[in-house]
């Protein structure tokens, strides 16, 4: 049986909202997206424009029209995947479902509750980037490592700490998914 995560749970949730807000590693990371998608988004200005330019140069003679498709096209574009780069977009995609926490992420890593014997399986594609014991769980931020050149994919798992007996079987676990 896998581990649903509740959204109910307050506890959760004021933990993974300070975690998002003051973890260096996901702004760091969520700034470096922001950058390199606004110059993913010049290049496609650029790109765009061409294509605009060379496609009306016989139909309109004058070009006003052209910068307004342009900002239409990257407008609808954005719309799309800009809100996924900040870090309330990011906290969104964590609690937005509340029962579909854990399961499956990217197929590859998966956290599995069968009496309280927790496996996390390992891919040599997936890195793990931080590890982290809140009050009430522990967070586990992943990314493949065939992420889309100008945005780093993130997924999250939470672990709720009380299917842990003891504080060695915490850190063996933690071991066993670091070597």
């Amino acid at each position: 049986m896998v581990y649903k995560y509740s959204s109910s749970d307050t506890l959760y949730l004021n933990d993974i909202d300070n975690f998002i807000n003051n973890n260096l590693t996901i702004k760091k990371i969520v700034n470096k997206n922001k950058t390199n998608f606004i110059c993913y988004l010049f290049i496609l200005l650029v790109v765009c424009y061409l294509l605009l330019f060379l496609s009306t140069k016989m139909l309109w003679k004058d070009s006003y029209i052209k910068p307004f498709l342009t900002w239409a096209i990257l407008t609808i574009i954005s719309f799309f995947l800009f809100p996924k780069l900040s870090l309330g977009g990011f906290k969104k995609s964590i609690i937005s479902n509340g029962e579909q926490m854990i399961e499956k992420v990217d197929t590859s890593y998966y956290y599995s509750n069968n009496t309280k014997s927790i496996k996390l399986t390992k891919n040599p594609d997936i890195t793990i980037l931080e590890i982290v014991k809140l009050n009430e769980i522990t967070f586990i931020l992943i990314s493949p490592k065939k992420s889309p050149k100008f945005v780093k994919a993130l997924y999250p798992i939470l672990i709720p700490n009380n299917l842990f007996n003891s504080e060695e079987q915490y850190k063996n676990f933690i071991e066993n998914i670091t070597n």
